[in-house]
């Protein structure tokens, strides 16, 4: 199953070196950071109210308008976009202005995806970060293609992606640490098709993925550290294929609370966990106007591990245990379930 997921991904070129080859036109794309930085965090919504996060759709767009205004006349590539990160990485701005900055590399990344979308061309922003830090780097990006983060310190990397009738294709974070990496991809009427999270460690790990009218293919988690990962997922009318998580560790109410929330509708194909180690996991995942189809787990230690009884309540339509089926030698459910 794993090489299934990964088989889009192959073929794709190693991450960028940072090599200024025009140092005056990166120097334009750091100077109108800043302005849109000075001009704008004062008047920014804060994502973390509800009520404001909805805001967030024309404030993006406010900026995003902007920026393209700004940088008609710059002709940038991925190697541009990731000698800018290089350039801004570690810098001391904080809260709405740290946000800001984020939400003007997600405006570049999207532009050129856009302007290479014209050309009949695909966008690989492939960067390694080598452990420089980062917070909310591509922030918002309301349309990408396909984003692989690696060695990133920060928080809320690629968080918000695909938002608001937005779309992306396949977001990878690898070796980041920072709290919610991947929140809320495809979510709000937006679409990603691949959210992958792997040896993360931070809280909040792909949560909300596929929320509030939303959808994605695919979230996948590997190796992580922290709580809540992979929770409340495809809340709110939101629709997730797959919800995978793999060796999740050190943590607590992990992949919890799928389907759930303000007893709102929500439908999940398949929950896939194994290797969990924490308190809590799959727990309250569903409720009565949800509907999930297949939970497969295996290797799940912890306490308080499904205290909704998902088909008793009839949410969810088969609830395997695959270490119970191995014990039990059946032939058809063991290789249906190992498939």
């Amino acid at each position: 199953m794993t090489d299934e997921i990964f088989d889009d991904l192959k073929g794709i070129e190693g991450p960028r070196n940072v090599q200024i080859r025009n140092p005056a036109l990166i120097e334009r794309l750091v100077d109108t950071g800043d302005k849109i930085v000075d001009k704008h965090s004062k008047e920014m919504p804060d994502p973390d109210v509800l009520d404001e996060l909805e805001r967030m759709d024309g404030f993006y767009s406010k900026v995003y308008n902007e920026v393209m205004l700004a940088a008609s006349n710059i002709n940038f590539d991925e190697q541009d976009i990731a000698t800018f990160v290089r350039a801004k990485a570690s810098h001391d701005l904080v809260g709405k202005q740290a946000k800001v900055l984020g939400i003007y590399s997600g405006c570049l990344a999207q532009l050129l995806t856009e302007r290479n979308a014209l050309q009949g061309k695909r966008t690989t922003i492939h960067l390694d970060g080598e452990g420089y830090a980062f917070d909310y780097l591509f922030y918002f990006a309301r349309v990408l293609d396909t984003v692989i983060l690696e060695n990133f310190k920060g928080d809320e990397i690629l968080a918000h992606v695909g938002n608001f009738g937005g779309r992306a294709d396949t977001l990878v974070c690898n070796g980041i640490k920072g709290y919610s990496c991947l929140l809320s991809v495809g979510s709000y009427n937006g679409k990603v098709n691949k959210a992958i999270a792997i040896d993360v460690e931070g809280s909040g790990t792909l949560m909300s993925s596929g929320s509030d009218r939303g959808y994605v293919s695919q979230v996948f988690g590997i190796s992580l550290k922290g709580d809540a990962s992979l929770s409340s997922c495809a809340t709110t009318y939101g629709f997730v294929e797959q919800v995978i998580g793999v060796g999740v560790t050190d943590g607590s109410d992990n992949l919890s609370a799928i389907c759930t929330l303000d007893d709102a509708a929500g439908a999940v194909n398949q929950i896939l966990a194994v290797d969990i180690n924490g308190s809590g996991t799959l727990n309250n995942t569903g409720n009565k106007k949800s509907r999930i189809n297949e939970v497969i787990y295996d290797g799940i230690v912890g306490s308080d591990i499904m205290n909704l009884n998902l088909m008793d309540s009839g949410i969810c339509r088969e609830v395997i245990d695959r270490e119970q089926v191995r014990a039990t030698h059946s032939p058809f459910q063991a290789e249906r379930i190992e498939a």
